[in-house]
């Protein structure tokens, strides 16, 4: 597999060193055959090669020893001469092990060779098992002191250990490191990398390396000069050793004093630098994004501690007006006025009171989706108020509080409705109180009379004028019944003048209670005389009978045309036309009566009779009484007719608002669902400009919501409730503007969130170009792509830390990259591919994890940091808070627990 494949190619690349070390090493390897021409030319030829590999394999052993001393110092251990304290595997074990971070097995006590051979045995195994193949190196030849082969068993552990993890390529590990010079270097006009030999040999790739890093440590950097090439290395190596912690592993006079140094050596050493510079770009790292979690866990503080501020104020002040409105409502009122006044206050808190408040919740609701969106760009979990602060707690109280109004409306409507109900009722009481007390004055005197008569004429006469009050008395009973069920009525009611209705009608009942008592007095008194006066004038009894009950027909009739009318739709108006139409067929039917009544009367004229003594109503009585009653009926019939051109002028103008108000109330609603439906089409920039179309026509709508508005006062002047031609009312479409303002506030404040969190990630022109030209020194074929392998070198040479494989390893992590830049699994990726990575990759993820390891990365793998370690990096205002947040590390000093900082800075 490619893996497999991989680690061959790597194995090649390092077992070739080694074969190249050996053959350099090999002065009769190194001469050039003989020429033909000139014997003497081959000899000389012979001479420098021996001359050469000389010089190099001491340059190689000084270097190597001095690299392996500083390999060393871990374990506390020193070599002198690399040919013979390898001899008995001891130190070449402990090599390992402090290079490595392993443990190899236990080494054999030297007693004799064969015990040294097995320790270097167990070496060479250990190189062996990490994929290395040692190439004509045996325990035999080191046990020996053979230099050149000892020399090239260190290469190839320093190439393993130090040179393989910067990048490793198809032909060589030196390249990766050779590019990451080249990258470093190619601002200095001066310096140009091109080998680990003569490209080195003047200082100045030494000191620009480190002036690129650090500046401050070669300030004078420019005024460096190529033919000082010994103080430049002696610069270089003194800088690297007190400022940088790099070993000088090479000697400045070896280097100038040899026209091709040993890249070997220089290699090696280089290595020191690139992991140096490495490390210190990682602690930086770590340290801003520690920073920056740290100062957004600031800001979120804040922001929630303003939530809660706000929404407390606006639940408290909700609560408060809620039972305001409901106390209100419950209070009882006694007149009309006390009714309008109150409706005038409720209108004065919508229009004053409430506005500002809705505008606070809108602020609220905005302020809550920018602290969630804040959040969410962040990568932190979602935040949840505090009981019963919740956006959703609000708006469920604005609902109790709008179902509050509605009810509070509702309530003074129907006292309104029902005072004015009451007040007709009472008027309608009094008048019928005061036609029942006006007909009742001076009966009382009358029945007391003591006048029986004095002939039987005038018993009988007298006796048929107390049969005619029996009779008016009883058909005046109808009224006292009403009269007793209006009050009751009244009182039932509650109506605020209640004692003024119960006296009345307790005066009426006590003056009836008298009539009917003297009437039966005097009943019986003329009953006794009867036996003496029995004459009696059947005629004009008659008469009397008929023009008492027909005064009585006639005043009742009366009584109900002149009644008030309080109707509230045209249905009403048509139902009591109806009824005026039933008292005027009634009235029709007693023109028989009337005439029976004028026939009478004509009757005793005849006779001669000018008086009677049996009614006190004349002909003349009679015919005004059904004069009236006409007028009355045609003044009725106008009334209702006017009542009915002002009902169907209501229901015009019900009409009329029904033809305004549903068209608008659609639209809102239809905008309503457009804002909350989100983008139909294009981007966030073309959503944006929809919604800001839409209240753009929101604006252009405002004399349509004026002319609804009008519409409606009209209604209300008119006292026109109900409206069953449209579901809206204005309050309704009020409420639902005041929703779409503050919905399109909030839709707007959303978009503006996801514009700056697409734009939160971006890559400067220079960083493109560094990363097209590390592109295309891998693109070997040119052919515009990298394959898996060629793309791996690419990335670590551009400094992503990938794993050393072993032989047959799988390699999860770049399956997982090759995931990202290839899901079609074309198996070549595109510049542009390899860009969006290496962008994506640049742009802090800001996650739980890489915030643990960059403290861990700060507090050098342990698993607690020190207040020391984040002064240093953090700066003491973010240290200690920080610190504030952070539990001590147990068993140790000033020291504390990240780990769970991060659980608290991410939610976890």
């Amino acid at each position: 597999n490619a893996a497999c494949s991989y680690r061959h190619y790597c194995n090649i690349a390092m077992a070739d060193e080694v074969a190249q070390l050996a053959r350099k090493a090999s002065v009769t390897s190194m001469v050039a055959p003989p020429s033909e021409g000139n014997p003497d030319d081959a000899e000389q030829a012979q001479t420098r090669a021996r001359s050469y590999s000389n010089v190099w394999a001491k340059q190689q052993q000084k270097t190597f020893t001095a690299w392996v001393n500083a390999s060393l110092r871990k374990k506390k251990e020193k070599i002198d001469d690399l040919a013979t304290d390898f001899q008995d595997g001891l130190k070449l074990m402990k090599l390992l092990e402090a290079i490595s971070g392993e443990k190899l097995p236990k080494p054999e006590r030297v007693r004799m060779k064969i015990h040294k051979i097995q320790n270097i045995n167990h070496a060479l195994r250990f190189i062996q098992d990490k994929g290395v193949r040692l190439a004509g190196i045996g325990a035999e030849e080191i046990c020996d002191g053979n230099l050149k082969l000892t020399l090239g068993m260190v290469w190839t552990i320093i190439l393993r250990f130090q040179i393989q993890n910067i990048s490793i390529e198809e032909k060589s590990a030196k390249e990766g490191l050779l590019l990451w010079c080249q990258k470093k270097t190619k601002e200095y006009d001066n310096v140009e990398v091109q080998n680990f030999h003569t490209s080195f040999r003047d200082g100045l790739a030494f000191c620009a390396l480190i002036h690129k890093h650090r500046p401050d440590l070669i300030p004078n950097y420019h005024e460096l000069r190529a033919e000082d090439a010994k103080s430049n290395l002696e610069l270089a190596f003194k800088v690297a050793e007190e400022a940088l912690d790099i070993p000088a592993i090479l000697d400045a006079e070896d280097i100038v004093a040899t026209p091709k140094p040993d890249e070997h050596s220089v290699m090696a050493y280089v290595s020191y630098y690139y992991h140096a510079f490495a490390s210190s770009a990682r602690n930086e790292t770590a340290a801003r994004r520690i920073n920056n979690a740290l100062v957004l866990a600031q800001e979120l503080d804040a922001l929630r501690a303003e939530y809660d501020e706000m929404a407390t104020s606006l639940l408290a002040w909700i609560a408060a007006t809620v039972a305001r409105l409901d106390a209100d409502g419950a209070a009882v009122r006694s007149s009309v006025a006390e009714v309008e006044g109150a409706q005038a206050a409720f209108k004065e808190y919508r229009k004053g009171e409430k506005p500002p408040r809705s505008e606070e919740k809108g602020r609220l609701e905005a302020h809550y989706s920018a602290l969630q969106t804040k959040l969410r760009v962040n990568n932190r979990p979602a935040w949840v108020p505090g009981e019963g602060r919740a956006v959703q707690d609000v708006n469920a109280a604005w609902r109790r509080l709008e179902d509050a109004e509605r009810a509070h409306e509702e309530k003074l409507r129907a006292e309104l409705v029902r005072l004015e109900r009451l007040a007709a009722l009472a008027a309608k009481f009094h008048r019928k109180a005061d036609v029942l007390a006006q007909w009742t004055e001076g009966k009382e005197a009358l029945l007391r009379d003591g006048d029986v008569g004095d002939s039987v004429a005038a018993v009988l006469t007298l006796k048929q004028q107390h049969a005619a009050f029996e009779a008016e008395l009883a058909s005046r009973e109808s009224r006292l019944e009403t009269l007793r069920a209006l009050g009751a009525e009244l009182e039932g009611d509650h109506f605020h003048d209640v004692a003024g209705v119960r006296e009345r009608t307790t005066a009426a009942d006590a003056t009836w209670a008298s009539l009917v008592a003297l009437c039966a007095e005097r009943a019986q008194a003329l009953e006794d005389a009867e036996a003496r006066q029995r004459a009696l004038e059947e005629q004009r009894l008659a008469f009397a009978k008929l023009a008492n009950s027909f005064v009585a027909w006639t005043e009742n009739v009366g009584e109900d045309m002149q009644e008030h009318i309080m109707v509230h739709s045209v249905a009403a108006v048509e139902a009591l036309q109806r009824a005026h139409g039933a008292v005027k067929e009634d009235v029709a039917a007693h023109e028989a009566a009337f005439a029976e009544l004028r026939a009478a009367a004509d009757a005793l004229e005849a006779a001669g009779v000018t008086s009677n003594a049996f009614t006190s109503y004349s002909m003349a009585h009679l015919a005004a009484a059904w004069e009236s009653l006409a007028a009355l009926a045609t003044q009725r019939e106008a009334a209702l007719a006017a009542e009915g051109e002002r009902q169907l002028s209501n229901e015009a103008l019900r009409v009329q608002f029904a033809g305004a108000a549903d068209p608008l109330g659609d639209w809102l609603e239809a905008q309503r669902l457009r804002i909350a439906g989100g983008p139909t089409k294009g981007g966030l920039e073309e959503h944006k400009g929809e919604l800001a179309s839409i209240g753009g026509e929101l604006a252009a709508r405002r004399g349509e919501v004026e002319a609804v508005e009008q519409l409606a006062q009209r209604l209300e002047q008119a006292r026109v409730f109900e409206n069953p031609h449209t579901r809206f009312t204005m309050d309704a479409l009020t409420t639902d503007l005041e929703r779409i303002h503050n919905q399109l506030a909030l839709a707007l404040q959303s978009i503006d969130n996801q514009i700056l969190q697409r734009d939160s990630s971006g890559m400067t022109d220079e960083q493109i170009a560094e990363l097209r030209d590390t592109f295309n020194h891998f693109d070997k074929d040119k052919s515009g792509a990298l394959d898996r392998m060629e793309l791996r070198a690419c990335l670590m040479s551009s400094g992503f830390e990938l794993p050393t494989l072993e032989a047959g390893d799988d390699d999860p992590k770049m399956d997982a990259i090759m995931a990202r830049v290839d899901p079609g699994d074309a198996g070549t990726v595109s510049f542009e591919a390899y860009l969006n990575f290496c962008a994506q990759e640049s742009v802090d993820k800001d996650t739980p994890e890489q915030c643990v390891e960059s403290f861990k990365v700060i507090a050098n793998d342990a698993d607690f940091i020190t207040r020391a370690q984040l002064t240093r990096e953090l700066g003491a205002e973010k240290a200690e808070y920080a610190i504030s947040r952070m539990q001590p590390a147990a068993g140790e000093d000033d020291a504390f627990d990240y780990n769970a900082l991060v659980a608290v800075l991410y939610g976890q």
